[in-house]
């Protein structure tokens, strides 16, 4: 009887096993084939971000941008390029855009190729690489802020395109368009340009509210943090909530309410609605934005406009139909 038992129970585990490898709807990590049959699913970003702008203007549906009912039924939201790298980490069959610096940083999504060209900082700056965007400040007109604070704003953005600053950027993963060889230092720039000297020579804290892209969120604060080492008197203060609030609540309606900056960044362009004063914006660098999926998806390597289109406007629904 004994025997018996013990017989039994072991083909009631091979049994199970059997069962258990042999369920078609089984695509957990157990070296299962990609199924091919499921859904796409879409992550897209808010309205307000840069990156979600930068995209659908780049495979030529700008109109995308702002309309979420273009886009395929059931969408996710991702609030931020981490968090969406995040959620097409942890989805099989996802689908989404990210900057390039996310990518580079982080090999736990594919990034696809834009007709036939991979996403690099060389393939960027030579415009091989179709799907980019520049990095863009604005700042708060003169009349509209303090005598101090004017002079800091001026301060740091000519920190900010010095020879140091430009390093930094480079270094939190800007994309540089200009060698920093042909940049004046630092040194150079407090030691012959008045108003700089005028800000240096402030005595009192001055606060400078800096916000926008979350995308140049990570270069704002760089640049901020080395900044206030030169300039001890300098204050950041930092809120980042997306491009569209830049302009905003610089020179836009809102620029005096809660939430007003003095520094804006932006990781798109101007709309022609955004009618910023004459020397008061800028580009500061360059940014690729590459399509992202799961790495266990292995059936797309490269992908041009009118594919991407199909799939985040919903009408491709499944990996299978992606040719």
């Amino acid at each position: 009887m004994k025997k018996l038992l013990l017989t039994l129970v072991g083909f009631g585990a091979l049994f199970g096993l059997a069962s258990c490898n042999d369920n078609p709807d089984d695509t957990t990590s157990t070296g299962s084939e990609f199924d091919s049959t499921k859904k796409i699913t879409v992550y897209t970003r808010d309205k307000e971000s840069g990156t979600r702008d930068g995209f659908f203007t780049a495979i030529g549906h700008s109109e995308a941008k702002s309309d979420n009912t273009l886009l395929a039924p059931g969408a996710a939201t991702a609030t931020s390029n981490g968090d969406m790298m995040s959620k097409v980490k942890a989805d099989e069959y996802g689908i989404g855009y990210a900057s390039l610096a996310s990518v580079m940083e982080d090999d736990g999504v594919k990034g696809l190729k834009f007709n036939g060209v991979e996403a690099t900082n060389e393939s960027v700056v030579d415009g091989t690489y179709k799907l980019s965007r520049n990095f863009n400040y604005v700042v708060r007109k003169d009349e509209d802020m303090s005598e101090n604070e004017a002079l800091m704003v001026y301060a740091f953005t000519k920190y900010m395109f010095s020879r140091e600053g430009m390093s930094l950027v480079s270094a939190n993963d800007g994309i540089l368009t200009t060698s920093l060889n042909d940049l004046d230092s630092w040194n150079d720039i407090k030691a012959s340009d008045d108003k700089v000297k005028q800000a240096l020579a402030i005595e009192e804290k001055v606060t400078i509210n800096l916000g926008g892209s979350t995308s140049v969120e990570k270069i704002a604060e760089a640049l901020t943090k080395s900044f206030k080492g030169l300039v001890p008197n300098f204050v950041a203060s930092h809120n980042h909530t997306g491009s569209g609030d830049a302009f905003k609540y610089t020179q836009g309606e809102q620029k005096d309410e809660a939430g007003k900056l003095h520094i804006g960044f932006l990781s798109r362009e101007l709309e022609a609605s955004e009618t910023v004063a004459e020397g008061t914006s800028g580009m500061i660098c360059k940014d690729g934005i590459v399509c992202i999926i799961n790495p266990e998806n292995d059936l797309l390597e490269d992908a041009d406009s009118a594919l991407l289109w199909d799939i985040f406007s919903g009408k491709i629904t499944t990996w299978a139909d992606v040719k």
